[in-house]
């Protein structure tokens, strides 16, 4: 294979000890199974902040098949504002090795002395090729990099956000060599080298049999290391019907195929996986649901044609690949059609739930939306009478105008962390809506935006919010209790500005002042006591700062209307 950056000039500068300079540094997309993925590049790496060891390795002797340990190491961030990649530590940048012999280079992303990822302390290089060189001197020609993994047993939220930003140079890929010259550029090409597995099962644990999770390093014949298999138990969704987990790419199979072996609450299974379907970088769906599910995979704007192949009869549908926004349409209309209950989408590239998407969907019950959506619009889950649960993606940081109007069956919801508003009439008739937990972003909640909701008791506002438009909790007829701040950061009074009507025909009696000490109380009394045009029979204030803040045990002051 060519080689890079070589020198042929015998009177170069000795570097020996000189800064090695970082130059393009590129991650591939995650595989697709397209055919564009070797020029295909992921948008998300590098970003400001971006951390990576740069290993390099200088192999004095040839011998094929030995495995060398990093002769040098070094961290790097990336900083945006330039476009490159700068030694985390200025003293201790990578430097050369030495002045005449041949340095191979690979990366790993995040640096290796992030704690939240166990990657790369054990990183080696294989030779795959040696031979001679113009002198006849017998020399490494290339290298691989077999880096050393030690994957989690059982999943969590951080571990698996964490292992999801790694990037490395690929397992047993070339690492391109290099010999010390004034002004070379060191060039690293890097990927996602784990597999990403999903398994769709309402089961209450579902674990990864004989998962390739670390590897042993080991050389067996030509050059194969083969991982460590372990059993893995995999990350629940907050819906339960998604299981995940990473593996290391699975060992290839003389059939071309790969048995995955699982377990859920029903027992064990077996589902055969194409092996092209197990290398670096792509993403695995299988469907646990002991046939109850139609799963399905799709192309950037060919669902309806993916979806034509799917079972009706199974009211289930799990969604897979790629699709767009576009998409869309296409499913709701099959959901129309064939009354499916739930659905599951997993396939990647929707940002955005245009208007109108599912609304009128009376057979819905439930729906997982992926985690790239970031907006949502109006009226789009409208009219889904039978909608109890759903999923909205953290991306999301506003809920639009009659959204969820009409989901009469929807109970519960949480909302995502970054949410700062919600729209007119976005929850307006959802009748059986019990609770809901308002993110701490919330600055403004719109007319109408709980109208009717009858079984609504208690509402906690967030101290962020400072609008609550016309009629935002007007019929919400056994609503009792609200909890806010009641003062702002200066620690004087401050209270939500009200529309007309917000809180007409409720039930409204109690009011907890969180933030509100004694003196404060006492001397906006009045303020306090009709806000909201509601004769308060009751105010609990100076919450204690622990337990349920709607409850008067958990305050140190009370007052009591006269």
């Amino acid at each position: 294979m060519p080689s890079t950056g070589v020198s042929t000039d015998d009177e170069e500068e000795d570097l020996t000890g000189k800064p090695i300079q970082i130059g393009s540094v590129v991650s591939l997309a995650p595989n697709d199974g397209a055919e564009t993925r070797a020029i295909s590049t992921d948008p998300d790496f590098p970003v400001e902040g971006s951390t990576m060891t740069v290993f390099c390795f200088v192999p004095t002797d040839a011998v094929f098949g030995k495995a060398y340990s990093p002769a040098a190491h070094a961290n790097y961030i990336y900083d945006g504002t330039s476009a490159s990649w700068k030694p985390t530590n200025p003293d201790a940048p990578l430097c050369w090795q030495s002045g005449t012999l041949r340095h191979f280079f690979a990366a790993v992303s995040p640096a290796v002395d992030d704690t939240e990822v166990d990657f790369g302390a054990g990183a080696k290089a294989l030779i795959s090729e040696s031979g001679t060189d113009a002198d006849g001197n017998y020399v490494v020609n290339n290298m691989v990099f077999d880096p050393a993994f030690s994957l989690p047993v059982t999943w969590t939220n951080e571990l698996y956000t964490a292992w999801g930003r790694v990037r490395s140079t690929g397992i047993r890929s070339d690492c391109y060599y290099y010999k010390p010259k004034t002004d070379t550029q060191i060039s690293l090409t890097l990927c996602r080298p784990l597999v990403s597995i999903d398994i769709i099962s309402e089961s209450t644990k579902v674990m990864l049999r004989n998962a390739p999770s670390a590897t042993n390093n080991t050389s067996i014949g030509d050059l194969e290391s083969y991982p460590i298999l372990r059993t893995m138990q995999m990350l629940p969704s907050d819906g339960g019907s998604i299981h995940r987990a990473y593996t290391l790419p699975y060992p290839y199979s003389d059939t071309g195929k790969t048995n995955i072996s699982f377990t859920t609450d029903a027992g064990a299974s077996i589902s055969t996986v194409e092996k092209e379907k197990l290398i670096a970088g792509s993403k695995v769906m299988i469907n646990g649901q002991d046939n109850t599910s139609a799963v399905t995979n799709s192309t950037a704007g060919g669902l309806s044609t993916a979806l034509s192949g799917a079972d009706p009869n199974k009211k289930k549908i799990v969604i897979g690949g790629t699709i767009n926004d576009a998409d869309m349409s296409a499913l709701k209309t099959f959901i129309k059609s064939n009354s499916i209950t739930d659905v599951v989408i997993l396939a990647d590239g929707v940002t955005s739930i245009g208007d109108n998407a599912f609304d009128g969907c009376s057979s819905l019950k439930s729906i997982n939306l992926p985690e790239g959506v970031t907006s949502i619009g109006e009226y789009t889950f409208s009219g889904c009478s039978s909608l109890t649960s759903i999923n909205l993606p953290d991306g999301i940081t506003s809920i639009s105008k009659v959204t969820f109007s009409g989901c009469t069956s929807l109970k519960s919801i949480n909302l995502p962390n970054e949410l700062t508003s919600i729209g007119n009439s976005a929850f307006s008739y959802c009748s059986s809506l019990t609770s809901i937990n308002l993110p701490k972003r919330l600055t403004n909640i719109g007319a109408s935006a709980f109208y009717g909701c009858s079984n609504l008791t208690s509402i906690s506002l967030p101290d962020g919010v400072t609008s609550i438009g016309n009629g935002a909790f007007d019929v919400c007829s056994n609503l009792e209790e609200i909890s806010l701040s009641g003062i702002n950061d200066q620690h004087q009074l401050a209270l939500p500005t009200l529309g007309y009507n917000a809180f007409a025909y409720t039930k409204l009696n109690t009011l907890y002042l969180r933030d509100v000490p004694e003196a404060t109380f006492n001397e906006n009394l009045s303020t306090y006591s009709t806000w909201g045009d509601i004769s308060w029979k009751a105010i609990q204030y100076d919450y204690n700062g622990t337990g349920d803040d709607l409850d008067g045990a958990n305050y140190a002051g009370h007052w009591v209307a006269p």
